[in-house]
């Protein structure tokens, strides 16, 4: 699981359920338990984490492993 915190990053999605997000490119402004929101070509797109795979960098991140609010998380 990431310790770190996402928001501000650059993300990009790598697998989702929704084929049309796949390659998808941005950076997180907000997160929930259950959400990313990522600012991406001057559009907000809502993810559901347990719907997508991404990076940060080289680090893949498996969404349904970070299904739980960002302050408990990165404790």
């Amino acid at each position: 699981m990431i310790k770190q915190e996402i928001i501000g990053k650059e993300i990009e999605i790598i697998e989702a359920d929704n084929k049309n997000l796949i390659g998808l490119k941005g950076k997180v402004i907000w997160e929930t338990k259950n959400m990313l929101v990522l600012k991406a070509k001057n559009k907000t797109k809502h993810l559901i984490k347990s719907q997508i795979k991404f990076k940060i960098g080289s680090q893949i991140i498996n969404g349904k492993e970070i299904i739980k609010k960002p302050e408990d998380r990165i404790k």
